[in-house]
C-alpha cells in the first residue's frame, strides 16, 4: 500500500523524523516496508504491506492511527469533522440486513472538476479523476476504507422508481426499479453503474453509507459484479466508529467542493453486541517480557509500574479500567480481530515500546531438570521394539469423520475434522499404500496421543500400535518353502516383548466395553483377537487383521495390537523377586492325559485347576494338542496336556505319581461337570 509522507503529515507530527527512521520503527512493530521513493508533489512515498491479521491498517487512517501510536503523537482528525444535524434511530428488528446506515438527502450540487489535492491523491492508487463527487467517493475509500454510495436524485426519477421514506419508528426504506424490465438494479443499495449518471448536470443527490451483515455481503458479491478495489472494501469487516467519521468527511468535501446544502440525516443502526474486555495483569507483564534495557531513556516510564502501559494503552484507544495490579481492558471494535487474549495486550506493549529495549538474556536457573520415569520406560519401549525389527513410524491426529470421535470446532478441511481415536487405522492405511506401491511389506509401530469422548468432556490417552508379519520368511529346513507368520508365532513375538519389559500379560476373550476393542474391532478377524491384561485390567488388544487383506493382493497373514502405554507405566503393587535355584538333581517322569468335553469349556478354566492343586511335586503343566469336532447334534472337544512331576529331594517313583495323578483326574471331574472321559 502506497502512503503519501505529505498526506501523513497532515494527519501526524513528522517534523522530527525522517521517512527511514520511521521505516525502521514500522519494521520492529511487524509492518514490512517495501520501498521508500522520493517525489516531487508528496515528498516520498512509502509503500507498506500489511498482515492479514490487521485488516484495520489498510487504509491510511489506520496507518496513521499506528503511526501516532508509535511515535506517541496525536492523531489530527478535527480540521476533517464537522457538526451534523443527524436523526438517530435504533432498530430491534433481527431480520435486518444491515448493523449500520446513513442516508441524507443534498441539494443545490454543483458537479465540475476536481482540485489539485485530490486529483494528486487519487493518482497516488492509479484512480483517474472525473468530477469531484465521484472522486470524493474514491478518496473517501482510499483513507477510511468506507464505500459511499451517491445517486443522482433528479436522473433516477426519469428511468426508475424511487421511494425513499424516512419513518421514526420503522427504517429508511430506498428501492430502485427499473421500468421497462421491473428489476431490481441494485442489491441493497450497492451497486456499481450509477455512478456514471453523475454529470454536470447533477443537482440533487441521495448519500447512503451501509455496513452490512456478513450474509448480506456474500449476496451482495453473488448479485453483483462490482469493480475490485469496491469489493474488497465490503469483504474487508467494517466498523461503526470509522463509518460516522468517514460519512462525515464526505458531507464536508460535497458541501465544500460542490458548494451544496445538506438536509435530512439519518443515521440508523442496530443493537450492537457487547463485548467483554480483558483481564490484565502488570506482574505477568514483567514477568513474560522482562527487564529493560539500562541505555533506554525511561525517565518518562517506571519499570513495574503501570504509568507507562497506561499511555501505550491510551495510544491505541483501550479503555483501562484499574485496580490493584488486575485490570479489564476494553478493546475497540476494530481490534477485536487481533486482540482476544491477555498475552496479544502484552505483544502489542513489546511491540509499540520496542522489542529491541528489553533484555535479551535468558534467566539463570540453578535447579536442574530430570526426566521423569515414565519418559524412561516409553524410552525402554521404543528401545525393545525397535531391537527386534519393527520401523517407527508418525502420524496425524486428524482423522475422516467418525461417529466415536472428537469432532474439531473450527477444522482447516471437511475431510479431516476429527481427532483419532486409535493408532490401529493411520498404520493400516501407511502400510496398504506401502503394499500398493509394490514395497515389502514393513513391520512398524507408532507412539502416539488418541482423543476419546466423555459425555461432555475428553480424555487424551498415550498408546502404541504396530503391525507385525505379512511376508513369508519362517521355515523349519533350509530346504523347505517359507510360510506366513503363524497365530502362536506372531503371539510369541509379542510375549517376548513384554518379557523384555518385564510385564506379566494375560490372555483372554474380548471384553466388548473395552475401549480400544470398540474402536478397533472392525480390523480384526473377528476368530483371531484377544485382549491382554495386567492385573486382571484390560490394557490393549492383539489379533489378526482382516481390512488390509481386503485392500491388497496380499495372501500372508498380518497381526496388529495397540496398547495404553499409560497402563504400562503404572508399576505392580507386588514387586516380583527373581530367585535362582540349584538345577535338579533328581530326574523328572513326564505323563500325559488327555480330556474330552461335551461343551465348549476356555483353557484358562482348567490351568486355573491345575495350577491351583497344592503339590510341590507337579513342577509344569503344558498344553501340546488341541482337538475339536462339532455337528449339528454334538459338539466334542480334547485337550491334552503334558505334565511334569519332579521331587527335588529323591527319586520319584511311578506309584506317587499315579497317586498325584488319580487326585488330578478326580478334581477335575468334580469341578467340571462337562467331562466326558480323562
Amino acid at each position: 500500500m502506497n502512503i503519501s509522507w505529505k498526506w501523513l503529515g497532515e494527519l501526524v507530527d513528522l517534523k522530527h523524523i525522517t521517512p527511514e527512521q520511521l521505516a525502521e520503527k514500522l519494521t520492529l512493530a511487524g509492518f514490512e516496508i517495501e520501498s521508500i521513493q522520493a517525489d516531487d508533489v508528496h515528498k516520498a512515498i512509502l509503500d507498506i504491506s500489511n498482515t492479514t491479521n490487521r485488516p484495520d491498517t489498510m487504509h491510511i487512517i489506520g496507518i496513521a492511527k499506528e503511526i501516532a501510536t508509535i511515535l506517541q503523537s496525536p492523531l489530527e482528525l478535527s480540521w476533517t469533522q464537522v457538526h451534523l444535524p443527524i436523526k438517530r434511530i435504533y432498530l430491534k428488528s433481527n431480520q435486518i440486513t444491515y448493523t449500520d446506515q446513513i442516508i441524507s438527502h443534498i441539494s443545490n450540487i454543483h458537479v465540475s472538476e476536481s482540485p489539485q489535492w485530490l486529483k494528486d491523491r487519487l493518482k497516488l492508487y492509479n484512480i483517474k479523476s472525473q468530477n469531484n463527487l465521484v472522486d470524493i467517493i474514491n478518496f473517501i475509500a482510499i483513507k477510511w476504507s468506507q464505500h459511499i454510495t451517491i445517486f443522482d436524485y433528479t436522473k433516477l426519477k426519469e428511468k426508475y422508481d424511487i421511494k425513499y421514506t424516512t419513518d421514526s419508528i420503522d427504517h429508511i426504506n430506498l428501492k430502485i426499479l427499473d421500468k421497462e424490465e421491473q428489476a431490481t438494479t441494485h442489491y441493497e443499495g450497492v451497486t456499481s453503474n450509477f455512478q456514471n449518471l453523475l454529470d454536470q448536470n447533477t443537482t440533487e443527490i441521495l448519500v447512503q453509507a451501509k455496513i452490512f451483515t456478513k450474509t448480506t455481503v456474500r449476496q451482495i458479491l453473488q448479485n453483483i459484479e462490482l469493480e475490485p478495489h469496491l469489493a474488497f472494501l465490503y469483504k474487508k469487516e467494517s466498523y461503526n466508529n470509522d463509518l460516522l467519521d468517514a460519512y462525515s468527511e464526505a458531507i464536508l468535501l460535497i458541501n465544500s467542493l460542490c458548494k451544496s446544502k445538506t438536509y435530512n440525516i439519518c443515521y440508523i443502526s442496530t443493537a450492537h453486541k457487547i463485548y467483554r474486555p480483558i483481564k490484565f495483569n502488570s506482574k505477568k507483564l514483567n514477568t513474560l517480557l522482562g527487564p529493560v534495557k539500562a541505555t533506554k531513556d525511561i525517565s518518562r516510564y517506571k519499570y513495574k509500574e503501570i504509568d507507562w502501559i497506561q499511555k501505550i494503552f491510551h495510544n491505541l484507544n483501550l479503555i483501562l479500567h484499574s485496580g490493584s495490579d488486575n485490570y479489564n481492558i476494553e478493546i475497540p471494535l476494530y481490534r477485536l480481530n487481533d486482540l482476544a487474549r491477555e498475552i496479544d495486550l502484552i505483544e502489542e506493549i513489546s511491540r509499540i515500546y520496542g522489542f529491541d529495549h528489553f533484555v535479551d538474556k535468558i534467566p539463570i536457573h540453578h535447579k536442574v531438570g530430570a526426566k521423569t520415569i515414565s519418559k524412561y520406560r516409553i524410552v525402554h519401549i521404543r528401545s525393545v521394539l525397535r531391537s527386534i525389527g519393527m520401523h517407527e513410524t508418525v502420524h496425524s491426529s486428524l482423522a475422516n469423520a467418525d461417529n466415536n470421535n472428537v469432532n474439531i470446532y473450527n477444522p482447516l478441511t471437511t475431510e479431516y475434522k476429527n481427532l483419532r481415536n486409535n493408532l490401529i487405522g493411520a498404520i493400516i492405511d501407511a502400510s496398504t499404500y506401502n503394499l500398493n506401491q509394490g514395497n515389502y511389506p514393513l513391520e512398524i509401530f507408532e507412539i502416539g496421543r488418541i482423543f476419546q469422548n466423555h459425555t461432555n468432556n475428553y480424555n487424551e490417552t498415550t498408546h502404541i500400535a504396530g503391525i507385525i508379519g505379512g511376508s513369508k520368511h519362517i521355515r523349519t529346513e533350509w530346504d523347505q518353502k517359507p510360510i506366513s507368520l503363524s497365530w502362536f508365532q506372531a503371539k510369541g513375538d509379542m510375549e517376548e516383548i513384554f518379557e523384555r519389559l518385564n510385564i506379566p500379560v494375560q490372555w483372554k476373550k474380548p471384553d466388548k466395553n473395552f475401549y480400544i476393542y470398540k474402536n478397533t474391532y472392525k480390523y480384526f478377524h473377528p476368530k483371531y483377537i484377544s485382549v491382554l491384561y495386567i492385573n486382571q485390567n484390560p490394557i490393549g488388544i492383539f489379533g489378526q487383521l482382516s481390512i488390509i487383506l481386503d485392500k491388497t493382493n496380499i495372501t500372508n497373514k498380518i497381526y496388529a495390537f495397540e496398547l495404553s502405554i499409560d497402563k504400562l507405566l503404572i508399576q505392580p503393587t507386588d514387586k516380583t523377586i527373581n530367585r535362582f535355584y540349584q538345577y535338579p538333581k533328581y530326574p523328572a517322569i513326564v505323563r500325559d492325559i488327555n480330556i474330552k468335553f461335551s461343551e465348549n469349556i476356555s483353557l484358562e478354566k482348567i490351568l486355573d485347576i491345575l495350577d491351583n492343586h497344592d503339590n510341590p511335586i507337579i513342577e509344569s503343566v503344558q498344553l501340546f494338542d488341541v482337538y475339536k469336532q462339532s455337528t449339528q447334534n454334538s459338539y466334542c472337544k480334547s485337550l491334552s496336556f503334558r505334565i511334569t512331576y519332579r521331587n527335588p529331594n529323591n527319586t520319584l517313583t511311578n506309584k506317587q505319581v499315579d497317586s498325584i495323578e488319580s487326585q488330578i483326574k478326580n478334581q477335575l471331574k468334580t469341578k467340571i461337570t462337562c467331562i466326558t472321559n480323562i
